[in-house]
């Protein structure tokens, strides 16, 4: 819900990520989605599916050990 929530509005992105980490998470994608997302934000872009894709694709984690993390 965090992730679907932040794709839709990142403007509450800092004050989440005050109180979480991506290690909150259980899923390893949802660990990289959130770091990533995070990422995102401090280097003042806009998290959308377009953002987010490019930058998992930059880092090489789009797709990891055969399980589509986006």
């Amino acid at each position: 819900a965090v992730l679907g929530s932040l794709l839709f509005n990142d403007e509450h992105l800092p004050a989440v990520s005050e109180l979480i980490s991506a290690e909150d998470f259980y899923s390893p994608a949802h660990k990289i989605i959130f770091a990533t997302c995070v990422a995102l934000v401090q280097s003042q872009r806009r998290i959308d599916w377009v953002t987010l894709q490019v930058a998992l694709e930059q880092q090489r984690t789009l797709a990891k050990g055969g399980e589509l993390v986006c």
